[in-house]
């Protein structure tokens, strides 16, 4: 049995990226009707992805997400391959991040810390259990002195003695808050803050 040489590697991985292209730009060539169906298939699939994929792989993402960065890069791997099947876009020269910019899809930080200013919002909004909105705080009510942080509605932010407390709910919700802006905090009711909030975190 024949072993296969890395020139021959080399040559497949070549013919395959060309047959990728070729494909591509037949889909391109094609009538307009064409066109617009395949962007129509395009489209249906990533709604396909949002509403029956994206709530599985992003169960409990609020506590998983401060996960090593080698593990959410799993993740995102994960959902760089699932886009490159929907678009069918096989070459190596494309980057994942213009794929998934392209669609407006976000990060897992970005969708980890998305949840996590909803989580923050329904506590101080008086919807989240009684002993969540007490691990809340605002630092006008710590801090007596009047400064820029205190009068934006910010929260206080315990300082950490132990590095594991950086991942719990206290510690990374006033920090996600306090990067939000004034207009997005003062949205009522939630519907309209998940709006305003969605389009603060792809911008």
């Amino acid at each position: 049995m024949k072993s296969v040489t890395q020139p021959t590697i080399y040559k497949l991985r070549e013919r395959n990226t060309e047959t990728s292209k070729e494909l591509r730009i037949g889909l391109k060539v094609n009538k307009k009707t064409d066109v617009d169906s395949i962007s129509q298939i395009i489209l249906f699939m990533i709604t396909i992805y949002k509403t029956s994929i994206q709530p599985h792989v992003e169960y409990y993402i609020t506590i998983w997400g401060y996960a090593p960065k080698c593990q959410i890069q799993r993740v995102e791997r994960l959902k760089n391959k699932i886009f490159r099947l929907i678009i069918r876009d096989y070459s190596w020269n494309t980057s994942p991040r213009d794929i998934l910019s392209k669609f407006n899809i976000p990060s897992v930080s970005q969708r980890r810390d998305y949840f996590n200013c909803i989580n923050v919002y329904r506590c101080l909004n008086g919807s989240f259990p009684i002993y969540m909105s007490d691990m809340l705080s605002y630092a006008r009510d710590i801090n007596s002195c009047v400064t820029s942080h205190t009068t934006n509605n910010n929260l206080y932010v315990l300082r950490p003695r132990v590095e594991m407390y950086r991942q719990s709910f206290q510690y990374t919700g006033p920090i996600v808050y306090n990067n939000i802006s004034q207009d997005v905090k003062n949205a009522q009711p939630l519907s309209c803050f998940k709006v305003s909030l969605k389009s603060h975190s792809i911008s």
